[in-house]
């Protein structure tokens, strides 16, 4: 069963991923209705709020690295045009037993997205929100 798979997956894994294609829409790159630089900036506060250090960012790459307790996150940022930008996030956890820790990171970084920023699509359909 692909569903308890998953689930005893998450339970095991420390590294989680978003993608453009996949079943869990926690984890679909997320497109956003704003330039680089908002995205980014937003993406600093939220870390910020969550306690979490922002480490590294490459404006060249549109890459950022943030550190978290026991784990990292790499956030990749991509202008499909000149205002909207997707986001994808890909964290990995230190813990004998994660449960789900890095996917529910993932999870919370896009509520807060969601919240500050409209939000276009979700994920490499055509579908639009």
């Amino acid at each position: 069963n692909e569903e308890i798979d998953m689930g005893l997956k998450g339970i095991f894994s420390n590294s989680f991923e978003t993608v453009e294609y996949g079943s869990d829409q926690n984890l679909l790159t997320h497109y956003y209705q704003a330039d680089y630089e908002k995205v980014k900036n937003t993406i600093i506060d939220i870390s910020k709020a969550m306690r979490f250090k922002v480490s590294n960012i490459n404006d060249d790459f549109h890459e950022m690295l943030i550190l978290m307790p026991r784990g990292e996150l790499i956030v990749t940022l991509f202008n499909s045009t000149p205002s909207v930008t997707s986001v994808d996030f890909k964290v990995t956890t230190m813990y004998v037993l994660p449960f789900n820790r890095g996917a529910k990171v993932i999870g919370s970084y896009y509520q807060s997205l969601n919240k500050q920023l409209p939000l276009k699509k979700i994920g490499g359909g055509t579908s639009e929100y």
